[in-house]
């Protein structure tokens, strides 16, 4: 699943603000696949700009709990807009 952001509206964006961004894509993947949102997530990729990723990386460890994250957790560079990969853990 992924999901994008728009940036900020000309502000630098906070690590609280962009945690709060993340959820969302994350609550949006789980809804569509119709699972719980307690549901753990296999693998999350965060693209955008450098300057929130250094932010984000700053909470990753906040990231993973919030969102469940049990396995990868990626930042990638170089997109305009943050953006959000997730691959769903397997439901038994």
């Amino acid at each position: 699943v992924r999901e994008t952001t728009s940036p900020g509206e000309g502000r630098p964006a906070r690590s609280a603000d962009l945690s709060r961004r993340r959820r969302a894509p994350r609550r949006g993947a789980k809804s569509r696949a119709q699972v719980k949102m307690r549901t753990e997530v296999d693998r999350a990729v965060i693209s955008g700009p450098a300057e929130s990723l250094a932010r984000l990386e700053t909470i990753a460890r906040d990231l993973r709990a919030v969102g469940r994250i049990t396995g990868d957790l990626e930042f990638a560079a170089g997109a305009d807009q943050i953006s959000v990969e997730v691959v769903l853990a397997p439901q038994a």
